[in-house]
């Protein structure tokens, strides 16, 4: 509310704060509802049933992420809806917003969803295994790719696309790094089968 402090902080006063603040928050939720849901996937001996019949691990792996966006994303959506109406009705910030513009407001949005995407990868290595250690290293994680999307766009070192696309084959080296995992759960013939049908 003190227009001292907001000068005091320059650049970091905005869209970065609001995309960091969002994003670790996010990330905690991410953080405890995926170390739940792959405790109960665990526990519930649910591979075990699944291995017999023709469900893929890729399969498993996307229904788990499905449930966790069908948890995550009304609140994000309040999240989202609730900072641009603040936006718009605070002149500086809705200059702000003009000035960013859609587009990069989208790739905030997709880098949002692809660290936490990242971050639950990382977590279901732990189906059926000890998940406390890939919990611990999902922490770190999160924080360095929060910090480092942040960095990366201040410093310009990459541009947004680039950022996107990386996130991107990140997911997808995480989702092929899960899914190897769990095909060592699998039997022979199910395993050799193909993830995308």
């Amino acid at each position: 509310m003190l227009e001292e402090f907001r000068d005091s902080l320059g650049e970091y006063y905005g869209l970065f704060s609001l995309y960091m603040m969002f994003q670790f928050s996010l990330g905690l939720a991410t953080l405890f509802l995926g170390t739940m849901l792959v405790t109960s996937i665990s526990r519930s001996e649910l591979v075990e049933q699944l291995r017999l019949t023709l469900v893929s691990p890729f399969q498993l792996l996307l229904a788990t992420m499905r449930h966790l966006f069908s948890l995550l994303w009304p609140p994000s959506l309040a999240f989202f809806i609730g900072v641009t109406i603040w936006m718009f009705a605070t002149s500086q910030q809705g200059m702000l917003l003009r000035v960013v513009g859609i587009g990069q407001l989208l790739v905030f949005v997709l880098l949002l969803a692809c660290t936490q995407l990242i971050t639950l990868l990382v977590i279901t290595l732990g189906i059926e295994r000890n998940i406390f250690g890939y919990v611990l290293a999902a922490i770190p994680v999160q924080f360095a790719l929060t910090l480092g999307v942040v960095f990366l766009l201040v410093a310009h070192i990459l541009a947004p696309w680039q950022l996107v696309l990386l996130s991107l084959g990140l997911v997808v080296a995480m989702g092929a790094a899960s899914t190897y995992n769990l095909n060592r759960l699998w039997p022979p013939q199910q395993a050799g089968r193909r993830i995308f049908r």
